[in-house]
């Protein structure tokens, strides 16, 4: 029975800590203001990451959310961005992929063709130099800037 409890109880205190990331909600309204789309792609269940979405704020700001639990394959499979890309009918080149893992992010956009900005908030080193490097999502017009929107996109 202890067990449970316990279980019970991390699970409470996961769901409780649940926050966007600082700066996350003003780039969001940004990129919305822009006339862009925001697409999210996960790795995980479908039902969790839409309450995420939702309790951080930011539902009504995304046009997608794709789970790997709905798409059928996990980051960083290119068919997973190929899946999120056909959802809001656009093409790889015209795509850019904000990630915070490398591995699963950077490396599952640039396998399907998508231009990469890595969110590195805890300083690890850059396996690759090419790939733009961000250590916040503030402030919003910097972050759009190192997305590649213009200011005509503004």
């Amino acid at each position: 029975m202890w067990a449970i409890d316990l279980a019970r109880c991390y699970r409470q205190t996961y769901e409780r800590v649940w926050q966007a990331v600082p700066g996350a909600l003003a780039l969001a309204a940004a990129i919305r203001d822009a006339g862009l789309k925001l697409v999210i792609v996960t790795n995980n269940v479908v039902s969790e990451q839409r309450l995420k979405v939702d309790r951080c704020g930011l539902a009504p700001l995304i046009d997608v959310l794709l789970a790997s639990e709905e798409a059928g394959f996990l980051k960083p499979d290119p068919r997973i961005f190929e899946i999120a890309l056909s959802r809001v009918n656009a093409r790889a080149d015209e795509a850019v992929m904000l990630g915070d893992a490398w591995a699963t992010d950077i490396e599952g956009a640039r396998a399907a063709g998508i231009r990469a900005v890595w969110l590195n908030r805890r300083g690890l080193p850059r396996p690759d130099g090419s790939v733009i490097e961000l250590q916040s999502l503030e402030p919003a017009a910097k972050v759009l800037r190192a997305l590649g929107v213009r200011r005509a996109d503004l």
